[in-house]
C-alpha cells in the first residue's frame, strides 16, 4: 500500500521537475560565453549606453553622396509618369482580361465537307413516327406499344435536354429503350 495518492504523486513529480529545471538554468547562467570571455559583454560605460541608439552609416565606394544637395545645381523635376516602372496593381495582380485566349470551336475546325454532312444530319427526317414522338405529350407517348409512364417521362426529359429527335434510332439513348421497343413502335405505325 502506498503512502501517497496518485494526485499527490503527480504534485511531487511536478515540484521535482521544477527544481531540476531551475537548477539547470542557474548552472547554465554561470557558464555563459560572457563569463568565459568577458570582452564580449557590453559594459554599461560603453560608447552606446542602453537607452541611447545611434545610426551608423558606412559610405559605399564609388557612389556620390546623395544626402547633401550640391550647390548651384538645379534639382530635376520628377517625371509626371514613372518610366520603366509598373503600377503597383499591375505588379501585384496581373490583368487577367488581357490574357484570355480564344480557341476555335470544334465546328470551326471542321473542313467544309464535314460541315455539310453535319448540316444534313440536323435536318429532321420526314418520318411520321419521329414527328409523333417529338410532338406527343405524356399520354400520347403512353399509347405507343412498350412505353409506360416511366419511359414517357424519360423521353420527355431527353427531349427537353437535347432537343427534338432527328431519327428514330436516337431513342436508344433514352434509358430503357432498346431495339425491341423501337421495332414495336415502328410496327404500330
Amino acid at each position: 500500500m502506498s503512502l501517497l495518492t496518485p494526485q499527490e504523486r503527480r504534485v511531487i513529480y511536478f515540484l521535482l521537475t521544477g527544481i531540476l529545471v531551475g537548477s539547470a538554468v542557474l548552472v547554465l547562467k554561470k557558464y555563459t560565453p560572457y563569463n568565459i570571455a568577458p570582452e564580449l559583454k557590453i559594459s554599461s560605460n560603453s560608447a552606446f549606453p542602453r537607452g541611447e541608439r545611434k545610426l551608423i552609416s558606412y559610405p559605399i565606394p564609388n557612389t556620390p553622396d546623395i544626402t547633401k544637395p550640391k550647390p548651384n545645381v538645379a534639382t530635376p523635376k520628377p517625371p509626371s509618369k514613372p518610366q520603366g516602372v509598373q503600377r503597383k496593381r499591375e505588379i501585384a495582380q496581373p490583368d487577367i482580361e488581357r490574357k484570355i485566349v480564344v480557341s476555335p470551336t470544334p465546328r470551326e475546325l471542321q473542313s467544309p465537307t464535314d460541315k455539310k454532312e453535319e448540316e444534313e444530319k440536323v435536318v429532321v427526317e420526314n418520318d411520321p413516327v419521329v414527328n409523333y414522338i417529338n410532338e406527343a405529350d405524356k399520354e400520347g407517348l403512353m399509347e405507343l406499344p412498350g412505353i409506360g409512364k416511366v419511359l414517357a417521362d424519360r423521353i420527355i426529359e431527353y427531349r427537353e435536354r437535347h432537343g427534338k429527335f432527328k431519327r428514330l434510332e436516337e431513342l436508344k439513348a433514352v434509358n430503357g429503350i432498346g431495339d425491341k421497343t423501337i421495332e414495336k413502335i415502328k410496327s404500330a405505325f
